[in-house]
């Protein structure tokens, strides 16, 4: 008898409750997709032409849904290209662990496999960092690139290339191959032989601060090197500073004369300049 009029008590309580809140309100009903968003998007990748050293662009059909197209764009990348004449030049192993746009910079985020499964067979690093570069500034949003490594710069990415400086879109990189620092050194040497003084000043990266035109360049060059016939590399090292490169250089001088004028270990300073190493000079004597 006792349960009894609990369990009534009970069920009165409830009732009152109900109708003290008045008439129950239908929800309004929400339409959930099955599926996210899909976006197709035409896009413009650069890879490694095969047996050269230098870019060319492949035209893709891409889909993407949860991620943002400069990220599908870096992955695309990885996937390496479908022209049978074009190369991969990231390493398959790459992940993409994130990319952000701040102002017009893309700051691209990707794992160790980008330094550590690099293989000098497939890979040449310029390459490698200009097709991410030149791919991603095909977005009207993007002027510039930084490329991270488990978010961080690196001081040396392979051999020659710094990680800690912001790319510029490389043009010539499509029409052209790119010369590694000792010879870009040999080219300077071959146009002093040749006394082509315009194309020597052509290599070289003037600081600011420096007032060095081409007047006072090929006068110098005229007094110090016009008696010069041949100039001859016979070996050199490099080390790695945080903005440029440094050859130690040992050369022969040879004149006119058949005298061969020795030089060890020279230091050649070094500064990637828009894509292209050029010979940094602070002063000529």
């Amino acid at each position: 008898m006792v349960k009894n009029g609990l369990l009534f008590l009970l069920v009165l309580t409830i009732s009152t409750m109900l109708w003290g809140c008045g008439p129950i309100q239908e929800m309004d009903e929400i339409e959930i997709s099955p599926f996210p968003e899909r976006k197709i998007e035409l896009t413009t990748l650069y890879f490694k032409v095969k047996g050269a050293r230098s870019l060319e662009r492949e035209t893709r059909v891409i889909e993407r849904t949860f991620e943002s197209a400069e990220e599908m764009i870096v992955k695309e990348l990885i996937n390496g290209p479908t022209e049978e004449h074009l190369l991969e030049t990231l390493p398959r192993e790459t992940k993409v662990q994130g990319v952000i746009i701040i102002g017009s910079t893309a700051y691209v985020n990707l794992s160790q496999e980008f330094i550590w499964e690099f293989d000098e067979k497939i890979h040449d690093e310029s390459i490698t960092i200009y097709s991410i570069v030149n791919t991603l500034t095909e977005l009207n949003k993007i002027d510039d690139v930084q490329i991270l490594v488990d978010g961080e710069t690196l001081n040396q990415y392979q051999q020659y290339v710094s990680l800690k400086q912001i790319f510029d879109r490389n043009e010539k990189v499509m029409r052209e191959e790119l010369p590694y620092p000792h010879e870009v050194l040999k080219r300077y040497f071959q146009v002093i032989d040749e006394q082509d003084y315009r194309r020597a000043y052509d290599e070289l990266y003037i600081p600011l601060s420096q007032n060095i035109d081409y007047l006072n360049f090929y006068r110098y060059m005229l007094i110090n090197k016009g008696h010069i016939e041949k100039h001859k590399i016979t070996k050199y090292s490099t080390q790695y500073m945080e903005n440029e490169i440094v050859l130690k250089v040992d050369y022969d001088e040879e004149n006119f004369n058949g005298e061969i004028i020795e030089h060890i270990g020279e230091p050649f300073h070094f500064r990637n300049h828009l894509g292209e190493w050029k010979i940094v000079i602070d002063d000529i004597e």
